[in-house]
């Protein structure tokens, strides 16, 4: 029990670390829990009790990823090659532009490296041509089925998306996950973005104004 009990405080203490080190970075202020129970009551009574903006917990961070999101031009839907130094993939998905939680259709092929994508990238670009590209930094975490990501998108600034992933037949019980989800993070419906990234990066290019010649 002791090595156990040991084992555990080590654990925590890397957790505590890793918590500070991404709160500087964002630059704000944080505060580490530990508790015993059932999950998802104990994250409501620290939620209420401590009235914090937002709470990460149980979560398995995967690590910090560069990613380079091109968009290429298509009949329906969205299809964006991913390139990071985590995830490379190649994902075609469809999804609703609406101010809530809304369910995404997903087709992805991952890939081992970058290496492969940069081929695949000039290929896709030639037949299709690049709608849009986003440049962000994302913080990656993982509860059960939940993914969390805290986006840093360059020219559009923070952003905080979660991701459940349910089988054919569950997309109740997932909706339930994310309004769960919304309620941890105190997020409002008026903070819910309605468009993609890939949308925001051409909205605001338009707004632009035109250079002179």
């Amino acid at each position: 029990m002791a090595a156990e009990a040991e084992a555990q405080d080590e654990l925590a203490g890397q957790m505590r670390a890793r918590a500070d080190e991404i709160a500087r970075e964002l630059g704000i202020s944080i505060t580490f829990i530990a508790a015993h129970g059932d999950p998802y009551t104990e994250i409501k009574r620290v939620a209420d009790e401590t009235r914090a903006d937002a709470i990460v917990v149980g979560a398995r961070v995967a690590g910090t990823d560069h990613q380079i999101d091109t968009y290429f031009n298509t009949p329906t839907g969205r299809l964006k090659l991913r390139q990071g130094n985590i995830e490379n993939s190649l994902i075609f998905y469809q999804r609703e532009n609406s101010a809530k939680g809304r369910a995404s259709h997903v087709l992805l092929c991952e890939f081992a490296d970058t290496a492969q994508t940069r081929t695949l990238k000039q290929v896709l670009a030639s037949a299709l041509g690049v709608a849009a590209v986003v440049d962000k930094v994302r913080e990656i975490y993982f509860v059960d089925n939940i993914k969390i990501h805290l986006d840093r998108v360059r020219g559009l600034g923070k952003f905080l998306e979660v991701e459940a992933f349910v089988r054919k037949g569950r997309l109740r019980h997932g909706r339930r996950q994310a309004e769960r989800m919304k309620e941890l993070f105190g997020v409002l419906p008026e903070d819910i973005l309605s468009h993609s990234y890939s949308d925001l990066v051409l909205q605001r290019r338009r707004a632009r104004p035109a250079r002179r010649q």
